[in-house]
């Protein structure tokens, strides 16, 4: 079933619409953003880091249920089966990330340490470890490319094409 909405658009509309939303954008953005919760207080930690266990667990499920089917042997499930193991990689990354920072003295920061542009002081070995462990977007990024390209792969074999006429591997 194909909705209208999918349907091939002028690219003119395409661009008066992210023009119209650019502007309202920039016209309603407030002064200041109260959008990061950097789960200070321990209930939001909690929750937070048991979240990232169930994702985790999630993931590697999925994984092991496309290794375990007839699912691997299409390139599609195959690319979002390692997508899924990096994405769980990534949740045991961040967790073992939050257990750090909390961890960590607060005169091993330089400045105000409510504020989300921390500098660490490098004092210990953990003050190394926190800034390891903040770079999870290595392991994240390649988890969402991934993704993508199982869905690509996917999308392209369910209508037909081959990947090597449309340079898709």
């Amino acid at each position: 079933m194909i909705f209208k909405f999918f349907t091939r658009r002028s690219p003119r509309l395409e661009v008066v619409a992210s023009f119209l939303l650019l502007v309202c954008g920039l016209l309603l953005s407030p002064s200041t953003s109260f959008a990061i919760q950097t789960h200070a207080a321990p209930e939001g930690l909690y929750i937070h880091q048991v979240g990232h266990i169930v994702y985790a667990i999630a993931m590697m499920g999925l994984a092991y249920g496309i290794w375990k089917s007839e699912l691997n042997t299409k390139p599609g499930w195959r690319l979002l089966s390692w997508g899924a193991v990096l994405l769980a990689v990534w949740n045991i990354w961040a967790f073992c990330g939050h257990i750090v920072e909390v961890s960590i003295p607060a005169d091993h920061f330089a400045g105000e340490i409510a504020h989300r542009n921390k500098v660490v002081l490098m004092k210990t070995w953990i003050d190394y470890c926190y800034f390891i462990l903040k770079m999870d977007h290595f392991v994240c990024v390649p988890a969402l490319i991934f993704f993508y390209l199982g869905l690509k792969r996917m999308q392209l074999d369910s209508k037909g094409h081959s990947p090597e006429k449309n340079g898709v591997e």
